[in-house]
């Protein structure tokens, strides 16, 4: 369904299963970066930022970029959601790193 197909409280109870199915997968991307993070011994910014980057590109770049050939996916689409995910991970593995 698409949104003007829906009521109100549809729209609304349907923006609720979205926000918190992404905060959970935030929560358990969170806990499996600290764990690799702890595990490979990142003790600086710097090195966390090399981490989350070679993170990106092998388990979210590499695998969307077939978004753009089968699903035909706008390539400006595409970059925002890819880098959203690479300004993510960064942040988060700054966070953690400094946290740890």
């Amino acid at each position: 369904l698409s949104k003007k197909d829906m009521t109100g409280s549809e729209w609304h109870r349907q923006a609720k299963r979205g926000y918190l199915s992404s905060f959970l997968g935030g929560l358990v991307t969170a806990y499996i970066l600290s764990l690799f993070l702890e595990n490979i011994l990142v003790d600086s910014w710097q090195s966390a930022v090399q981490i989350a980057v070679l993170i990106w590109i092998g388990f979210r770049l590499a695998p969307s970029v077939n978004c753009l050939f089968f699903e035909k996916k706008s390539p400006i689409v595409f970059a925002i959601n890819v880098g959203f995910d690479l300004v993510y991970l960064v942040i988060m593995s700054i966070i953690l790193t400094i946290w740890q």
